[in-house]
Order: C-alpha cells, then sequence, then structure tokens
C-alpha cells in the first residue's frame, strides 16, 4: 500500500518511505517467503515497480506492477506463477 505523506523511517540517509509492501506466508511456508522477499526487494531496486505501485488504483494494477518488475529481472518462474505474482 502507499501512504498519503511519506515517512521518515529514521534510516540511513534519512530516506523517506511511501510504499509499503507486506508479505503474509504461513510457517510452513518461509523458503517460499524468504524467496518471495528477496525478489520483491531486487525489483523494488531495480525496475519502475514501486513507480507503478504508487499509481496503482486496483489490485490488478498492483498485480501487473509486480509481473512488470518481476519480468524486468528475469524472474518470471514456475513460483512466481503459482505463488500470482
Amino acid at each position: 500500500f502507499t501512504t498519503d505523506d511519506a515517512v521518515d523511517y529514521r534510516g540511513r540517509g534519512n530516506p523517506r518511505v511511501d510504499v509499503v509492501i507486506i508479505v503474509l506466508a504461513p510457517r510452513t511456508a518461509r523458503q517460499t517467503q524468504l524467496w518471495l522477499m528477496d525478489k520483491l526487494t531486487r525489483m523494488a531496486m531495480d525496475t519502475g515497480m514501486v513507480d507503478a505501485l504508487r499509481v496503482a488504483r486496483s489490485g490488478e494494477a498492483m498485480r501487473n506492477a509486480i509481473r512488470i518488475g518481476a519480468n524486468d529481472i528475469g524472474e518470471i518462474t514456475e513460483e512466481a506463477t503459482i505463488l500470482d505474482v
């Protein structure tokens, strides 16, 4: 989700955050959760996914932003399809 105003979380360099990504997974899926967090982090840093999420106004638009980010880093895989990314 996005915030109306960027939040200063007092990190190094005082970055302000306005896009928050939450990963919810059962305990039995820890490896999948870690895999997904790794991919989302790479997509957030290396693609236009965050900008697309900022303007997304529907669940489908958010899923498309993530799919595009995954494609940009070459991570459209069977796991991504299973997770509906």
